[in-house]
């Protein structure tokens, strides 16, 4: 079960919710998080950093938004005061969250469309529908989503081409901020030039 949750909380500060990628241990994501201002939530998924369990699709969803509605109901906030940030498998996350709480808004780095469909289009030889059990369906949450929404993209993804991100983006109803780093690979991204003022911009600061 999840065991690990980082929090900062900053009176008159919007809350920013932080939610990483495969195999990622957010403490990682601390000390370039802290040079904003807002408060923040990260939380280890199961299996993740100090939590234990397992972390299927099912599991993380339930622990995440438990997580978060604990918080909001502890710190008196509402969700329009919550900014969601997905990384990579993060973003599945933030996404479905999105589509059922109306928080302020939606910043995705490079994300997919549907966790399926990725790894379709890089094991096109594989029964991946058999052998993947979890398919974050984001391309289906995103068009549940009522606030703005801004997407971070690698130019030189390895991991999620970057015409996944392109799909997500258009299923989204709502206003997309959409920006492709040239020669940026799927985690060298924070190192671009424009990286920082762009996710500083995105998350309001």
């Amino acid at each position: 079960m999840v065991s690990q949750v980082c929090r900062s909380q900053k009176k008159g500060q919007p809350l920013l919710v932080y939610y990483g990628g495969n195999a990622m241990d957010i403490s990682m994501m601390l000390p370039y998080l802290d040079q904003f201002p807002h408060a923040k939530l990260l939380v280890n998924y199961r299996g993740y950093g100090l939590s234990t369990g397992s972390p299927t699709e099912q599991a993380i969803m339930g622990d995440s938004l438990a997580i978060l509605d604990d918080v909001l109901k502890e710190t008196g906030r509402t969700p329009d005061d919550v900014i969601l940030v997905g990384q990579s498998l993060g973003s599945g996350v933030a996404t479905q969250i999105a589509s059922v709480r109306n928080v302020k808004k939606l910043v995705l780095l490079v994300p997919f469309d549907s966790l399926l469909e990725t790894a379709r289009d890089l094991f096109p030889y594989l029964p991946v529908k058999l052998i993947l059990p979890d398919h974050f369906r984001s391309d289906l949450a995103a068009p549940k989503v009522s606030c703005p929404v801004s997407i971070l993209a690698a130019g030189s993804d390895e991991v999620i081409p970057p015409a996944h991100a392109k799909r997500l983006r258009d299923c989204f109803s709502t206003p997309v901020n959409y920006q492709e780093f040239p020669g940026a690979m799927h985690n060298t991204i924070w190192h671009s030039p424009g990286f920082d003022r762009a996710f500083a911009k995105s998350i309001g600061y």
